[in-house]
Order: C-alpha cells, then sequence, then structure tokens
C-alpha cells in the first residue's frame, strides 16, 4: 500500500505502522495510565475498559479501514506503540478526510504528534489523493490545537457544541488544510 518512514524526535526512533491487534495490551495500558486527562478530551475513552474493548476497537477499525472509510496507524515510539493517529470519515466523492489523535503523555510535548500528522497529511494527499484534510480540537484544549497550527491548518471556523464528552457538550475549533 504504502510505506511511512521512520523520523527521530528529541533522540527517540518514531514509526507509523498499520495497526494489529497485537498493539491492543500497549494501547489499552497508555489509555489506562492517561485516564484522567484523556477524558477531559474523548468521548470514547470511557468505554475503553479493558485489552479486550482495545481488541473490539481494534478489530472495528479493521473492518472500516476494508470499506476504505479508515486510515489508523499506531504511532510507535522507541518500538513501544505510544497512541493512534488516524484519517477517518474519508469520503472519496468530495475527497477530503478527517484526523483524530492521541499520544501518551509521557512522549507528549516533543512534536511527535505534529510529526504524526505532518506524515498523515502526506499520505492523505499523495496516496488517497484528498483535496482536503480537517483537524477538530475542543476550543479549550491548547495542546491537541497546536498540532495542526505549527503545520499551517488554516483555522476554519469554531462549532459551537459539537462533541458530548462525559454528558457536556463542548465547543471545537476545526482546522484544514487543502492539497
Amino acid at each position: 500500500m504504502f510505506e511511512v518512514p521512520e523520523f527521530e524526535v528529541n533522540n527517540q526512533k518514531v514509526k507509523l505502522e498499520a495497526t494489529s491487534e497485537n498493539h491492543a495490551k500497549d494501547l489499552y495500558e497508555a489509555i489506562d495510565n492517561d485516564r484522567q486527562n484523556m477524558r477531559k478530551w474523548l468521548p470514547w475513552v470511557d468505554d475503553m475498559q479493558s485489552v479486550e474493548d482495545e481488541q473490539d476497537f481494534i478489530q472495528y477499525a479493521t473492518v472500516e479501514m476494508e470499506k476504505q472509510k479508515l486510515l489508523m496507524l499506531t504511532i510507535m515510539v522507541n518500538n513501544q506503540p505510544a497512541g493512534l493517529i488516524d484519517l477517518h470519515s474519508i469520503s472519496n466523492v468530495s475527497k477530503h478526510a478527517s484526523v483524530g489523535y492521541w499520544l501518551s503523555s509521557k512522549f507528549q510535548g516533543h512534536g511527535i504528534t505534529t510529526k504524526a500528522l505532518e506524515n498523515i497529511t502526506k499520505i492523505g494527499f499523495d496516496v488517497l489523493e484528498l483535496h482536503k484534510i480537517i483537524v477538530l480540537a475542543a476550543v479549550d484544549n491548547s495542546k491537541s490545537k497546536a498540532v495542526p497550527e505549527r503545520l499551517g491548518f488554516k483555522h476554519e471556523a469554531t462549532l459551537s457544541q459539537h462533541i458530548l464528552v462525559r454528558d457536556k457538550f463542548m465547543d471545537v475549533d476545526l482546522y484544514s488544510k487543502i492539497k
């Protein structure tokens, strides 16, 4: 399909690789270790209560990838699963997709997510032939918003009460990049 180059960030070897059930245990442990912080921003965190839940999600994602509606990659840091990045809601008609990402807190603050977004954006444009890539980030999540901003994504809008997290609707900023 395509190969994502390995890259180095602060002397750490980083690679994006196709997510598989082999990653489930480490990904679940990363979520569980960061649960309190992640649940502030991500609506699915409380649904992830076991390694089996992560395996079920990966199986679901695999089916979506076969339908070409999703491209999900594990962010590997020094050969250890550290997070996920994906292109989802892929529209082959309108030629756009949205990006989602999360990274274990122990690897944050070093530019790893920024490089991952840069790489998946390149895949979206060059391999999937998308025209537009969208990132949504909660208005109050400055770390998440900084990622597309560093890569020159344009802030297009603020969407009021757009996501529901722990029974509370949150506003999100919409960023986009055109090929």
